[in-house]
């Protein structure tokens, strides 16, 4: 399954760290803002920091209540 903007739909690299184009996030955020979220999200996954969805397991600890 192709990975796909949330707010276009159009089909975005499956190696990106965001769920949204480039073209969505920056008529959102505006450009300055969404380059940080990017920047910052690329930092995250280099660092092993960045969390992949409410069923990871690295969420030890954590008050996420799964229904």
């Amino acid at each position: 399954m192709a990975k796909k903007c949330i707010y276009c739909n159009k089909e975005i690299d499956e190696e990106c760290v965001i769920d949204f184009c480039e073209k969505c996030g920056v008529a959102v955020w505006g450009k300055k803002m969404f380059d940080a979220i990017v920047k910052n999200m690329e930092n995250a996954r280099k660092d092993d920091n960045l969390c992949n969805g409410m069923g990871n397991d690295n969420l030890a600890g954590s008050k996420i209540e799964r229904f």
